[in-house]
């Protein structure tokens, strides 16, 4: 073989070599990350055209000050994303183009879970988030913890979780962890900076201490701005015909640290006060569902479940939201002493008005809702009920004998 023809070969082999230490390895069907180079060849992969690609974390990542962002105008990430309770740092200064986040954008059959984002943000640019600049998908039991320096004038719109929220937008067990240093900067929320469409916030916690911009304009809100698109179930309204009042939006039992505007389904607590595990509790609400931990005496504040650990307990007989009518205390030793939501058809509490937004069971592979039942059948028309514009998708998983009652329609 001619020197030539050996040096190409090698060089051919090098090449080879050298792409197959970057690609992106899957485990079944599943791309692992676990660096920073893993997560930018995945955020290229997904912008590249594979917008249902799924992926997990195995490893905490730096990913410092590259700015690449997962999906893109015009291809919105429709995959699941699982942090595995992982964390992503950022340290991103952005003073080009409007929108800083993890993603960019959000599709409706997405699903964002169990993942960390913390760091910095610098930015004269609105749209700075702690998860997605847009979205109208799923983002559950994530936590951020990000300080955005704002250097804009005015409407910046940032926000600890999204940025714009549309139609399908759903954040359930979620903890924004989010200051805001700007003098001039106004119109920001603690969750969504900007609700374009109905979206659901359930069962989230905003700790803003520290955060110093301009509120005084009054166009910040607590949780999301344009509150319009953040209702909650008209409970009294809803009971007396289930079919015929339909609830217009679900947001529900949400806690803030600091008063920046009103929302409904909000209350502000000191953050002295997380400390007891009173709000961790109330965050869990019937206790169905272990979403919040917090270790008393240790941790100052509760996190979603992926993040920590110690399930909390209530000395007394608490009501399905959690809250008890006598004063009670909290401790990681017990016993569930909560009584249980009573969920309709629809998947709604005709107690407290807690919708049952984990009731419907999710294909990891595409993203779609699987129905097995005729229970399944009406629990999707709440979510079409409560999306009112948004689109969702839907896939039989099982033969269904449904009957609907006389007069009434299904996905009506």
């Amino acid at each position: 073989m001619s020197r030539k023809l050996l040096n190409l070969c090698l060089a051919a082999l090098f090449s080879v070599v050298s792409t197959a230490a970057w690609a992106l390895s899957e485990v079944g069907g599943v791309y692992q990350i676990g660096s920073a180079a893993d997560l930018k060849a995945f955020a290229e992969l997904v912008n590249g055209g594979n917008a249902f690609a799924n992926a997990v974390l195995t490893a905490d990542i730096d990913k410092g000050a590259d700015l690449t962002m997962i999906g893109r105008d015009g291809l919105d990430y429709q995959g699941c994303f699982d942090g595995q309770g992982h964390t992503i740092t950022i340290d991103a200064t952005n003073q080009a183009s409007e929108g800083t986040a993890l993603f960019r954008n959000v599709g409706v059959k997405a699903l964002i879970q169990n993942l960390k984002v913390q760091g910095t943000i610098r930015t004269s640019q609105k749209l700075a988030a702690g998860i997605a600049v847009w979205s109208s998908g799923t983002i559950r039991g994530c936590y951020t913890d990000i300080e955005v320096t704002s250097a804009v004038t005015g409407d910046a719109t940032h926000a600890g979780i999204v940025a714009v929220a549309y139609n399908g937008t759903f954040i359930e067990d979620c903890l924004a962890k989010f200051v805001i240093k700007g003098a001039t900067t106004q119109n920001c929320g603690g969750i969504i900076g900007w609700c374009d469409g109905r979206s659901q916030i359930i069962n989230c916690l905003v700790i803003s201490d520290g955060s110093e911009f301009d509120l005084n304009n009054g166009g910040s809100n607590n949780i999301g701005r344009n509150d319009d698109n953040l209702r909650v179930v008209n409970l009294d309204n809803y009971n007396q015909n289930i079919y015929n009042n339909r609830p217009t939006g679900a947001s529900y039992n949400n806690y803030v640290t600091k008063q920046w505007g009103t929302n409904k389904a909000t209350t502000v607590v000191a953050y002295d006060d997380l400390a007891s595990g009173q709000i961790c509790y109330q965050l869990n609400n019937d206790q169905s569902h272990i979403n919040w931990v917090q270790k008393i005496g240790t941790d100052p504040f509760p996190v979603p479940a992926a993040f920590g650990s110690g399930r909390v307990y209530a000395s007394r007989t608490t009501e399905c939201d959690g809250k008890s009518l006598d004063a009670a205390t909290y401790s990681n030793s017990g016993s569930d002493q909560s009584n249980k939501h009573q969920y309709d058809k629809f998947g709604i509490c005709s107690v407290c008005g807690c919708y049952n937004y984990l009731a419907l069971e999710r294909d990891a592979n595409d993203g779609y809702l699987l129905l097995k039942s005729a229970r399944d059948i009406d629990l999707a028309e709440c979510m079409n009920r409560l999306e009112e514009g948004g689109k969702f998708s839907l896939k039989m998983a099982a033969d269904i004998e449904y009957t609907a009652e006389p007069g009434r329609f299904i996905f009506n």
